[in-house]
């Protein structure tokens, strides 16, 4: 009898302590996001091997935080990046959208005001600011710089037909004064 006491009060005693202790531990943060297992370099073909999941809280994830492992699988890193950053949009090259047939290119703006209105996946025509012709027409945006910044090209990386960048050459010329981007339609 005096066994069959212990046997309930050691039970009572762990139940007990099992329910504190649940009670007393956080909850798994919310949200799964992605994370780099090394530090890569930029230009580095993501491989499932080179990603984790962690969880994290709401206030930790950046907006645009990549989830599904898959879906990098293949892509280039536009950046380095860190060991257990968390990974974003912005950390992946456009380049991966690219058909055979085309090039991407960074190509400088004459007004670099011109660049607040873009934003990449919208199609422009590239006028030679000098000449005032179009040396490419319905050209993707893949990448824009910021205006704002010191050190920026102040320009555009765009996806242009190969057969384009003959012409576009000439207008990118560092002692020309530029292309001017006109949105349009596609």
């Amino acid at each position: 009898m005096r066994r069959l006491r212990l046997l309930a009060a050691a039970t009572c005693a762990f139940l007990a302590t099992w329910l504190v202790v649940g009670l007393l531990l956080p909850e798994p943060p919310p949200h799964t996001v992605l994370t780099p297992v090394d530090d890569l370099p930029a230009g580095h073909v993501l491989a499932p091997a080179d990603v984790t999941t962690v969880r994290v809280a709401d206030q930790v994830r950046p907006a645009g935080a990549l989830t599904d492992a898959a879906a990098v699988n293949g892509r280039r890193l536009a950046r380095p990046v860190s060991a257990r950053e968390i990974l974003t949009g912005g950390a992946l090259a456009h380049t991966s959208t690219l058909s055979p047939t085309e090039r991407a290119v960074h190509v400088p703006v004459a007004d670099p005001g011109a660049l607040l209105t873009l934003r990449p996946g919208d199609h422009v025509d590239l006028v030679e600011a000098g000449a005032g012709r179009v040396v490419a027409s319905s050209v993707r945006v893949l990448g824009v710089d910021d205006p704002a910044a010191e050190k920026s090209g102040h320009g555009l990386v765009v996806a242009v037909p190969q057969t384009a960048v003959t012409a576009l050459v000439p207008a990118m010329s560092a002692n020309g004064p530029g292309v001017t981007p006109t949105l349009r339609n596609p």
